[in-house]
């Protein structure tokens, strides 16, 4: 009996120390239903997007375009062009996400908004009715685009390139931490209890 008690703390501690694996292309794909025919057609519209994105971006760079000469589809080209400097290959896959989050209108307006404040044309533009709480941490129960675009955007107190876990994290860690050198320490001591009888 002792034995398994033994046994079972001791598998108990490895668990809790040992890693475990996710794997989130199985998560994306899901998300995205596996339709291979719509991620290829978003990927060039995405492709296209980016390319324009980048045009405009280095005209204005040269002087060569102003801020008051852009339509909203230039800075919808100039939005896709920032988020696939940010997200990269992700790109295609945040996008998906947005449009089943926001719809296609929101994913658009999202896409405007982050190219008129990334390129210093508008760093006050409107973001989507569908996404409160874009500029702060007051509407994070249970969604992550909030904090997602707030990070992205550079806003708040986590600008693009830095994340802070906060106190709270730390706090739990270190709780967590020392319960499990307490549990290790119990399990010595219980081991050798074992022995002398």
């Amino acid at each position: 009996m002792k034995k398994y008690l033994f046994v079972t703390i001791v598998v108990f501690t490895l668990s809790l120390i040992i890693p475990t694996r996710s794997f989130a292309q199985g998560m994306m794909q899901g998300m995205m239903d596996g339709n291979d025919t719509t991620i290829s057609e978003s990927e060039s519209h995405t492709t296209q997007g980016e390319a324009e994105g980048k045009g405009l971006w280095e005209g204005l760079q040269a002087n060569e375009l102003g801020c008051e000469n852009l339509s909203d589809e230039d800075f919808h080209a100039l939005g896709m062009y920032f988020m696939g400097l940010m997200a990269g290959d992700s790109h295609e896959a945040m996008d998906t996400m947005m449009t089943q989050m926001m719809g296609e209108e929101g994913e658009d307006q999202m896409h405007i908004a982050m190219g008129k404040r990334m390129s210093g044309c508008d760093s006050d533009a409107a973001l989507p009715q569908s996404m409160p709480a874009l500029s702060g941490f007051e509407g994070m129960s249970g969604n992550m685009m909030p904090m997602m675009m707030n990070m992205m955007m550079g806003g708040g107190t986590n600008p693009m390139g830095t994340f802070s876990w906060g106190l709270g994290f730390w706090l739990v860690t270190l709780t967590l931490l020392v319960w499990l050198v307490v549990g290790v320490l119990a399990a010595i001591w219980l081991a050798k209890q074992i022995r002398k009888k």
